[in-house]
């Protein structure tokens, strides 16, 4: 049904939201590196669309106060 696919790919977008987080919590601070570790699970995504999307939510983690962007790269706050 229409509403089970929505759901997938809202579940999906937000477990993707988490893994970007993760990343930076664990301590990777580059675009390029957070984006490899976020979508480790997904081997055949266009590099520069994992670039985008992690940027993408790297900005949406650091509107809520979770990230913030540095000199060196992406940190926690």
């Amino acid at each position: 049904t229409p509403e089970k696919l929505l759901e997938h790919y809202i579940s999906h977008r937000r477990a993707r939201h988490h893994r970007v987080l993760e990343a930076v919590n664990s301590g990777l601070t580059t675009l390029a590196d957070i984006s490899e570790s976020a979508y480790a699970d997904t081997t055949g995504a266009h590099p520069i669309l994992k670039l985008d999307q992690a940027l993408s939510h790297l900005k949406s983690h650091e509107l809520a106060g979770d990230v913030r962007a540095t000199d060196s790269g992406w940190e926690p706050v």
